[in-house]
């Protein structure tokens, strides 16, 4: 058999290359050709994705984290084309467990990273959305670009999630040169602003945000989409996807002209993925967790989709899946770290060897089928 290996990450365990370096292995041992090809789907992870691809420059950079502390990171360069990760500056993995709450972290960070690849001559901006420690709907990045956020007397706000709802008016820079590059935010989220699937609460929580947060933080982005709709007379609640990492797209659709893809489209389309494609007998994805949401926008369902327009058949190696949600995926196509493992726990200390005994499952069912 020829067999594409084309996975994402398993988040906390292993890299999208990790992965599908134990894949190939075992399947190589076995007599199989594999064809390695990490995905990601605009997530933390996807700078180490496009260094396997692009020819690229690393560019060390001093910013601040989500609280304002001083960090260095850095972020790639090919030609005039800057990828930023947002998790590199403004991710929650940033940050303590007791230090996190979406009232008071900002994307500033980022904007001071991009600020620079603009600086550095970068025409073009590709902003990964994972990992987000904020709720503040860009202005953070915003402000770093010139924009500043005012309240009702005309004071300057600090650009924190807690104070969205003191948002009265935006004062756009004086220089344009920043505003002069194109941005491309590339995620998975489909998430509207603001409302009960909005970014407050759908993802406030896990960063650390209460019950009573949540509801200001909701009402903090219902006042930014009112401001933002005088402003420049866009309603951003309308447009899907911008309540992704803190809502981050609604800023910057609305006051920098950028646009929202499908990560995992881009990088198909950007690592030549139908070709790999043609050449293959059959499919192997994946990611830490298969369930309905996996379908819609990230990479498994994304592989899934285009497979089938090759008729090549799909096996799915995963940490944990929720058979229920997925009437479409044949059972027997899912190797799933969980239903071996003795518990959450064990499954993350012995991802690797789980891994192993799965594909080697899979294996005697490649063989089976061959006889």
């Amino acid at each position: 058999m020829k067999i594409l290996i084309a996975p994402d990450k398993f988040k906390g365990s292993l890299s999208a290359a990790q992965l599908s370096g134990i894949l190939s292995t075992v399947l190589t041992e076995n007599g199989h050709e594999c064809m390695i090809h990490p995905l990601a789907d605009g997530g933390d992870g996807s700078i180490e994705i496009l260094e396997h691809y692009l020819d690229v420059e690393k560019v060390f950079v001093k910013t601040i984290d989500p609280l304002a502390r001083e960090i260095s990171c850095f972020y790639l360069r090919s030609d005039n084309t800057a990828f930023i990760e947002l998790a590199s500056a403004s991710g929650y993995a940033l940050l303590q467990k007791e230090e996190r709450n979406p009232m008071h972290t900002s994307t500033k960070g980022t904007g001071r990273m991009i600020r620079h690849a603009i600086e550095a001559g970068a025409k073009q901006i590709l902003l990964f959305l994972g990992g987000s420690s904020t709720n503040d709907a860009g202005v953070g990045i915003l402000s770093e670009l010139g924009f500043t956020f005012l309240d009702k007397s005309g004071q300057e706000l600090e650009p924190v999630g807690k104070n969205l709802i003191n948002i009265a008016s935006i004062t756009a820079p004086k220089s344009k040169e920043l505003l002069e590059s194109t941005f491309i935010l590339l995620c998975d989220v489909t998430n509207p602003l603001h409302g009960e699937s909005g970014a407050a609460y759908t993802y406030a929580r896990q960063k650390g945000a209460s019950d009573k947060e949540i509801i200001a933080l909701d009402d903090g982005l219902i006042n930014f989409a009112k401001v933002l709709q005088k402003t420049v007379n866009i309603d951003v609640q309308a447009i899907p996807g911008t309540g992704a990492a803190g809502g981050i797209p609604a800023g910057l659709i609305a006051l920098m002209g950028a646009q929202k893809k499908s990560g995992a489209e881009y990088f198909m389309g950007l690592t030549a993925f139908n070709l790999r494609l043609d050449e293959c007998d059959i499919v192997i994805t994946g990611e830490g967790g298969l369930d309905g949401q996996s379908l819609h926008g990230k990479v498994p369902g994304s592989v899934l989709q285009r497979a089938r327009l090759h008729e090549k058949p799909v096996y799915f190696f995963v940490g944990h899946c929720k058979y229920e949600e997925l009437p479409q995926i044949p059972k027997d196509h899912v190797y799933a770290v969980m239903d071996i493992a003795t518990d959450e726990s064990d499954a993350f200390l012995h991802t690797h060897e789980y891994i192993i005994r799965l594909v080697q499952q899979f294996v005697h069912v490649l063989s089976s089928q061959e006889e």
